[in-house]
């Protein structure tokens, strides 16, 4: 919401101080399309899955969650670390 405000506010001062010269309403809302971006991406999902915002308190986000074997990871770790330089540099792209 603070960058929506934010970003009305840069287009209303880009919209009268462009240069010395109003920029008119064209300017203003091609300073201020993530607006209406914003609300049609809502509108769009509120269609697709009927629903509004959700509280917090209704958010799960430990459901799914996979466990990590922190021994296995610790030992990649490891394994990866002894690699000689070059070797970890073609592991990147390899």
């Amino acid at each position: 919401m603070l960058t929506r405000l934010l970003q009305f506010y840069t287009a209303i001062y880009a919209a009268v101080n462009n240069g010395g010269e109003p920029a008119g309403a064209e300017g203003f809302f091609k300073s201020y399309l993530a607006f209406f971006v914003v609300i049609a991406f809502y509108i769009v999902g509120w269609a697709w899955k009927r629903s509004t915002w959700k509280k917090l308190s209704e958010i799960d986000v430990d459901s799914g969650r996979r466990q990590i074997d922190w021994e296995l990871l610790n030992k990649e770790r490891a394994r990866y670390a002894s690699w000689p330089w070059w070797r970890k540099f073609l592991s990147k792209f390899f």
